[in-house]
């Protein structure tokens, strides 16, 4: 019973971090999408999804793909 104690323990702080990074990334891609919104089409580095999203469900999904990256080591 003491290794999955561990295991539990060793899976909460992973998730407790995951949730750090998703914070801190979902602020620092916040005003990429905002400035994504603003720039003229022609000119947007991020290509435009296929169903329309707010602001914050864009940075949500573009937080979601990039953050999974920091846990591949």
């Amino acid at each position: 019973m003491k290794n999955g104690s561990k295991t539990s323990r060793a899976r909460n702080g992973s998730s407790r971090e995951y949730g750090i990074y998703f914070a801190a990334s979902f602020l620092l891609f916040l005003p990429v999408v905002l400035v994504n919104r603003v720039l003229p089409r022609a000119l947007r580095p991020l290509a435009p999804t296929d169903e329309p999203r707010s602001i914050l469900g864009e940075t949500k999904a573009l937080t979601n793909t990039v953050v999974p990256f920091v846990f591949m080591a």
